[in-house]
């Protein structure tokens, strides 16, 4: 009787326990709502008084991340895992914990174990696998590709597969995946150019272009489908096809001058590889000049054109232009210098080039031709001190070093001259212009002359037709006192037809030493006839009427 009068206490004390456990698990999911999660967690502990359950652990934990106490949190939820492992819901209220605490690895064990207990969990899933994104793409892609395989096609699956096959360079998985999301959302046209970009980077020309052409059905005139289709064909190499985009464009009031100019920079990028479109290039930027008469634009490319077609008379009037219409352009000037130093405009090249240099000063291509510009007229002090500065900027350019072995060697500083060319040797030793004027100002000062005449040759070998070449050839030998060599060289330099006064008193010096008189003074006068200021002549030509 005594265990029968027993069995209504228990109950009543369990039944006790477990009402007092509710009330106060309610209260704490009550507080939650409120989120007074600090009343909450205080309500979850007097429950657990009551007994032990895995939820009171998980709630508290819950509580305890949104109070930004990571351990706690990290404690409690994993009570509740121990109690009851299989359970997900645990498990995922442990990842979020762990992520709220930046603790990503230990929310990458959660999910692993969450697919252990369920390998098809949708949510663990796409979870783990954007966790693996950064540190597991190829693992992050197979979780993807689970995803698709248990629910169809998601547009934001396939969204984050098609950047992880970006990200790894693989352009055909990402098409694809650009097409299922295409399925998914027909309209987007944005969707489009992305996959009309990827068959581009897949050389699939076709597709790209079958994939925009379906942009133009509902927006005929849109600006940016008919500029991108024309620069596709340009890669197929369908100049035409190409043409008929731009012209549709081009033929658009609302294109701005802007659009207008970046056409004119595409037909000009493909001319650079192709030179029959210049025309076509040239056409673009003369209309936007007459439609733009104050753009200074227009002009730049048209005298970057004129320059591939070697017009630089025209060249010069439209860089001109643009530095009346942007006086403040350091590289028009540039250009301007630079080509009125081909003209042979050596003083308007100067005053070009300083201006150039006075508004982006320090920079190497305007030093190196302001140098040139003061060699050219004889001003070798100042081409020096130019061409220095050029080469403290860009101590590799050979063509700087030769030229101021030539400047130096023209002041007669031998020492810096041989050091300036040597050190042009060292970065190229077969400059060919180098070996030519270094071997003439050897021969001509009568030192290292084997030296002089092996450079002479390699030189010569490069450029058999080069007047200057030949002629430094024949004058090394000439030094050398081989003068049937010389007169051989010497003389098929004068046959080029271009030969200079001094390469032609040289033939006259050489008949002299074949004592040949008659010659020598033939070509001494052919020379003088060139070079009427000559004094080394005129004295040549008295010496030789005196030993008549």
């Amino acid at each position: 009787m005594a265990e029968q009068d027993g069995a209504p206490a228990r109950d009543t004390l369990e039944s006790f326990a477990q009402r007092e456990m509710l009330s106060h698990f309610i209260d704490g999911a009550i507080y939650d709502l409120k989120e007074a999660y600090a009343n909450a967690i205080l309500e979850y502990q007097d429950a657990l008084q009551f007994g032990t359950d895995p939820a009171l652990y998980a709630a508290i934990s819950a509580d305890y991340s949104k109070l930004g106490k990571h351990a706690l949190a990290s404690k409690y939820g994993h009570l509740a895992v121990a109690i009851d492992s299989l359970n997900k819901n645990y498990h995922f209220n442990l990842a979020n914990i762990y992520l709220a605490a930046f603790q990503v690895d230990s929310a990458i064990k959660e999910y692993e174990a969450i697919l252990r207990i369920d390998s098809s969990d949708v949510q663990a899933l796409y979870s783990l696998a954007r966790l693996y994104e950064t540190r597991k793409p190829l693992e992050a892609i197979k979780l993807y590709q689970r995803l698709l395989a248990i629910q169809g096609s998601s547009w934001e699956v396939c969204f984050r597969l098609a950047q992880l096959y970006n990200k790894l360079q693989q352009r055909r998985e990402e098409a694809d995946m650009l097409q299922a999301m295409l399925r998914i959302d027909p309209g987007n046209s944005v969707l489009r150019r992305s996959l009309a970009d990827t068959y581009v980077e897949l050389k699939q020309y076709d597709n790209a272009l079958n994939v925009l052409e379906e942009i133009l059905q509902t927006t005929p005139n849109e600006i940016d489908v008919l500029g991108r289709m024309a620069e596709i064909e340009l890669l197929k190499g369908d100049f035409t096809r190409a043409r008929i985009y731009f012209d549709r464009l081009l033929a658009q009031d609302s294109l701005s001058t802007e659009a207008r100019v970046h056409i004119g920079e595409v037909f000009l990028n493909q001319a650079q590889k192709d030179s029959t479109i210049l025309p076509a290039a040239r056409s673009v930027f003369l209309s936007l000049q007459k439609s733009h008469p104050n753009d200074w634009r227009p002009y730049w490319y048209l005298g970057a054109i004129a320059l591939l077609m070697r017009e630089d008379s025209i060249a010069l009037v439209n860089f001109l232009r643009v530095t009346e219409l942007k006086p403040e352009n350091a590289e028009a000037w540039s250009y301007v210098g630079s080509i009125e130093l081909d003209l042979n405009k050596t003083r308007e090249a100067i005053t070009a080039l300083r201006r150039a240099d006075s508004l982006r000063p320090n920079t190497f291509r305007t030093l190196f031709l302001l140098g040139a510009a003061y060699s050219r007229a004889q001003e070798n002090s100042q081409a020096a001190e130019i061409l220095e500065k050029a080469l403290s900027i860009d101590s590799t350019n050979v063509d700087a070093w030769g030229l101021l072995g030539l400047v130096y060697d023209s002041l007669h500083d031998t020492i810096k001259s041989d050091k300036a060319y040597e050190h042009a040797l060292r970065i190229d030793p077969h400059n060919h212009l180098v070996l030519n004027n270094y071997s003439y100002s050897l021969a001509e000062r009568g030192v290292s002359l084997e030296r002089a005449l092996e450079m002479a040759h390699e030189a010569v070998a490069a450029q058999p037709d080069n007047t200057s070449y030949l002629d430094t050839l024949g004058w090394v030998y000439y030094k050398l006192g081989n003068y049937e060599e010389a007169r051989k060289y010497i003389s098929r330099a004068i046959e080029k037809g271009d030969a200079s006064p001094t390469v032609i008193a040289h033939m006259g010096d050489v008949f002299l030493r074949l004592n040949d008189h008659a010659k020598a003074v033939e070509f001494w006068k052919k020379a003088l006839a060139l070079d009427p200021n000559n004094q080394s002549l005129k004295e040549k030509l008295e010496q030789a009427e005196k030993h008549k």
